[in-house]
Protein backbone atom coordinates (compact mmCIF):
# COMPACT_ATOMS: atom_id res chain seq x y z
CA UNK A 1 0.00 0.00 0.00
CA UNK A 2 2.90 2.41 1.04
CA UNK A 3 4.57 2.14 -2.54
CA UNK A 4 1.61 2.65 -4.49
CA UNK A 5 0.19 5.34 -3.03
CA UNK A 6 3.55 6.99 -1.91
CA UNK A 7 5.57 7.63 -4.54
CA UNK A 8 9.19 8.01 -3.69
CA UNK A 9 9.17 6.00 -0.39
CA UNK A 10 11.58 3.99 0.32
CA UNK A 11 11.36 0.08 0.49
CA UNK A 12 10.65 -0.89 3.67
CA UNK A 13 13.09 -3.52 4.73
CA UNK A 14 12.40 -6.97 6.62
CA UNK A 15 12.41 -6.92 10.13
CA UNK A 16 15.36 -9.38 9.81
CA UNK A 17 17.57 -6.27 7.68
CA UNK A 18 18.64 -8.94 4.86
CA UNK A 19 16.83 -8.13 1.86
CA UNK A 20 16.22 -11.82 0.37
CA UNK A 21 17.74 -12.14 -2.95
CA UNK A 22 17.82 -14.18 -6.04
CA UNK A 23 19.28 -17.68 -4.68
CA UNK A 24 19.03 -17.09 -1.33
CA UNK A 25 16.76 -20.62 -0.89
CA UNK A 26 19.92 -22.09 -1.92
CA UNK A 27 21.57 -21.99 1.92
CA UNK A 28 17.53 -22.91 2.98
CA UNK A 29 17.46 -26.50 0.90
CA UNK A 30 20.24 -28.66 2.39
CA UNK A 31 18.67 -27.96 5.89
CA UNK A 32 15.45 -29.19 4.87
CA UNK A 33 16.91 -32.75 4.67
CA UNK A 34 17.44 -31.97 8.68
CA UNK A 35 14.97 -30.73 10.10
CA UNK A 36 11.60 -31.28 9.63
CA UNK A 37 9.91 -28.24 11.72
CA UNK A 38 10.15 -24.70 10.70
CA UNK A 39 11.61 -23.16 13.96
CA UNK A 40 14.71 -25.04 14.55
CA UNK A 41 15.23 -24.87 10.68
CA UNK A 42 15.33 -20.93 10.76
CA UNK A 43 17.23 -20.57 13.81
CA UNK A 44 20.44 -22.98 12.35
CA UNK A 45 19.96 -21.11 8.94
CA UNK A 46 19.95 -17.42 11.08
CA UNK A 47 23.53 -18.78 12.35
CA UNK A 48 24.94 -20.30 9.61
CA UNK A 49 23.95 -17.15 7.26
CA UNK A 50 25.01 -14.65 9.94
CA UNK A 51 28.38 -17.07 10.56
CA UNK A 52 28.83 -18.10 7.06
CA UNK A 53 26.73 -16.95 4.30
CA UNK A 54 26.75 -13.38 4.46
CA UNK A 55 30.32 -13.05 4.21
CA UNK A 56 29.56 -14.65 0.57
CA UNK A 57 26.75 -12.52 -0.33
CA UNK A 58 28.71 -8.88 -0.40
CA UNK A 59 31.58 -7.65 -2.07
CA UNK A 60 34.88 -7.01 0.72
CA UNK A 61 38.29 -8.05 1.54
CA UNK A 62 38.49 -9.38 4.65
CA UNK A 63 39.05 -12.90 5.08
CA UNK A 64 36.32 -15.57 4.58
CA UNK A 65 34.70 -13.07 1.94
CA UNK A 66 33.97 -13.49 -1.96
CA UNK A 67 37.19 -11.80 -3.07
CA UNK A 68 39.85 -13.24 -1.28
CA UNK A 69 38.20 -16.67 -1.93
CA UNK A 70 38.13 -16.12 -5.62
CA UNK A 71 41.81 -15.31 -5.61
CA UNK A 72 42.38 -18.72 -3.24
CA UNK A 73 40.64 -20.42 -5.98
CA UNK A 74 42.26 -18.94 -9.02
CA UNK A 75 46.24 -19.48 -6.77
CA UNK A 76 44.89 -23.30 -6.06
CA UNK A 77 44.22 -23.71 -9.82
CA UNK A 78 47.63 -21.82 -10.69
CA UNK A 79 49.72 -24.17 -8.52
CA UNK A 80 48.16 -27.46 -9.24
CA UNK A 81 47.36 -27.48 -12.81
CA UNK A 82 49.31 -24.27 -14.36
CA UNK A 83 48.35 -25.99 -17.81
CA UNK A 84 45.24 -26.32 -17.04
CA UNK A 85 44.52 -22.66 -15.84
CA UNK A 86 46.05 -21.55 -19.11
CA UNK A 87 44.46 -23.42 -21.42
CA UNK A 88 41.06 -22.27 -20.31
CA UNK A 89 41.88 -19.13 -19.50
CA UNK A 90 44.09 -18.63 -23.29
CA UNK A 91 43.11 -21.30 -25.80
CA UNK A 92 39.37 -21.59 -24.63
CA UNK A 93 39.05 -18.13 -23.69
CA UNK A 94 37.05 -18.83 -20.37
CA UNK A 95 38.03 -17.68 -17.08
CA UNK A 96 38.12 -20.68 -14.60
CA UNK A 97 36.20 -17.87 -12.01
CA UNK A 98 33.48 -17.43 -14.02
CA UNK A 99 32.53 -21.69 -13.70
CA UNK A 100 33.60 -21.52 -10.12
CA UNK A 101 32.03 -18.36 -8.73
CA UNK A 102 28.60 -19.71 -8.57
CA UNK A 103 29.41 -22.53 -6.61
CA UNK A 104 32.18 -20.66 -4.47
CA UNK A 105 29.09 -18.06 -3.54
CA UNK A 106 26.08 -20.98 -3.15
CA UNK A 107 28.34 -23.20 -0.87
CA UNK A 108 28.37 -25.82 -4.02
CA UNK A 109 24.43 -26.34 -3.48
CA UNK A 110 24.07 -25.93 -7.04
CA UNK A 111 26.51 -27.88 -8.14
CA UNK A 112 26.93 -31.37 -5.57
CA UNK A 113 24.01 -33.53 -4.41
CA UNK A 114 22.36 -32.90 -1.32
CA UNK A 115 24.19 -35.44 0.94
CA UNK A 116 27.57 -33.96 -0.45
CA UNK A 117 26.72 -30.17 0.51
CA UNK A 118 26.10 -31.39 3.61
CA UNK A 119 29.07 -33.41 3.77
CA UNK A 120 30.81 -30.00 2.69
CA UNK A 121 29.05 -27.87 5.29
CA UNK A 122 29.57 -30.02 8.03
CA UNK A 123 33.94 -29.39 6.77
CA UNK A 124 33.40 -25.90 6.62
CA UNK A 125 31.59 -26.12 10.56
CA UNK A 126 34.17 -28.29 11.50
CA UNK A 127 37.13 -26.30 10.39
CA UNK A 128 35.06 -22.57 11.20
CA UNK A 129 36.11 -21.16 7.35
CA UNK A 130 34.67 -20.87 4.11
CA UNK A 131 38.14 -21.71 2.75
CA UNK A 132 37.25 -24.88 1.63
CA UNK A 133 34.77 -23.88 -0.58
CA UNK A 134 37.52 -22.58 -3.27
CA UNK A 135 39.64 -25.54 -2.53
CA UNK A 136 36.90 -28.07 -3.40
CA UNK A 137 36.38 -25.86 -6.82
CA UNK A 138 39.89 -26.17 -7.66
CA UNK A 139 39.44 -29.86 -6.83
CA UNK A 140 37.15 -30.36 -8.81
CA UNK A 141 38.67 -28.85 -12.15
CA UNK A 142 41.83 -30.80 -11.24
CA UNK A 143 39.38 -33.77 -10.89
CA UNK A 144 38.37 -33.12 -14.64
CA UNK A 145 41.76 -32.12 -15.93
CA UNK A 146 41.92 -34.78 -18.66
CA UNK A 147 38.40 -33.90 -20.29
CA UNK A 148 39.42 -29.73 -19.29
CA UNK A 149 42.70 -30.15 -21.87
CA UNK A 150 40.91 -32.02 -24.32
CA UNK A 151 38.10 -29.22 -24.58
CA UNK A 152 38.35 -26.81 -27.91
CA UNK A 153 35.58 -24.50 -27.02
CA UNK A 154 33.76 -22.83 -23.84
CA UNK A 155 30.50 -25.19 -24.54
CA UNK A 156 32.74 -28.19 -24.18
CA UNK A 157 34.15 -27.27 -21.13
CA UNK A 158 30.46 -25.80 -19.66
CA UNK A 159 29.45 -29.54 -21.46
CA UNK A 160 31.45 -31.24 -18.24
CA UNK A 161 30.52 -29.44 -15.68
CA UNK A 162 26.71 -29.70 -16.66
CA UNK A 163 26.63 -33.00 -14.65
CA UNK A 164 28.58 -32.99 -11.28
CA UNK A 165 25.54 -34.65 -9.22
CA UNK A 166 28.50 -37.93 -8.79
CA UNK A 167 31.50 -36.31 -7.50
CA UNK A 168 31.75 -36.67 -3.67
CA UNK A 169 32.83 -33.84 -1.79
CA UNK A 170 35.12 -35.30 0.59
CA UNK A 171 37.27 -37.93 -1.51
CA UNK A 172 37.88 -34.78 -3.63
CA UNK A 173 39.21 -32.64 -0.45
CA UNK A 174 41.42 -35.48 0.80
CA UNK A 175 43.02 -36.28 -2.65
CA UNK A 176 43.71 -32.69 -3.61
CA UNK A 177 44.89 -31.36 -0.05
CA UNK A 178 47.15 -34.61 0.63
CA UNK A 179 47.73 -36.30 -2.86
CA UNK A 180 50.59 -38.61 -1.50
CA UNK A 181 48.22 -40.02 1.62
Amino acid sequence: WLLDNCPGAPAPDPPSGVVPFRGFVHYVAPLTFLYDAEPPLYFVLRAMYAKYWAHLNHIATAPDSLLPLSKLFEQLLVDHHPDLFFHLLHTIQLDPLAIALPWIHNAFVTLLDVDQVLLLWDRILGFDSLTLLPVLAAAVFVFRSEQLLAATSKQDVLDLFADCSMLAAVPLLQHFLWPEV
